[in-house]
């Protein structure tokens, strides 16, 4: 579904930036914020924000860095989340109520993430 694509494509972005191939990157990053504007998605949104702060960071664009940031964190503020260690808190293994089933589903993803890349 859509989950899945906004995530591969946010996913192939952080695996392009890696590589070393920025801009490559930056297409999969702007694919996967329409896929999460689409659905209002502001969690997404801010995740890929944050993955397009590290991009400029790599690309040595330091005055991007800021905003980038800034744009996430407003959008976890829009979500009640007072921080990003709180968002992190909540997704945590800690907190799953089943531990067991979010390691199937994480493992699930990466492989339905990986052959959706190939």
């Amino acid at each position: 579904g859509h989950e899945d694509r906004a995530r591969t494509l946010r996913d192939a972005g952080v695996t392009a930036a890696a590589l070393g191939r920025f801009d490559e990157a930056e297409r999969f990053f702007r694919g996967a914020l329409a896929e999460y504007q689409e659905r209002d998605d502001q969690v997404g949104r801010a995740d890929v924000m944050v993955a397009f702060s590290r991009l400029s960071l790599e690309r040595g664009d330091m005055e991007s860095v800021g905003p980038l940031l800034d744009v996430a964190l407003g959008l976890l503020e829009e979500r009640e989340y007072a921080s990003v260690e709180q968002l992190k808190g909540s997704m945590s293994y800690q907190n799953c109520p089943d531990p067991g089933q979010l390691e199937r589903a994480n493992y699930m993803k990466a492989i339905t993430s990986y052959t959706a890349i190939k």
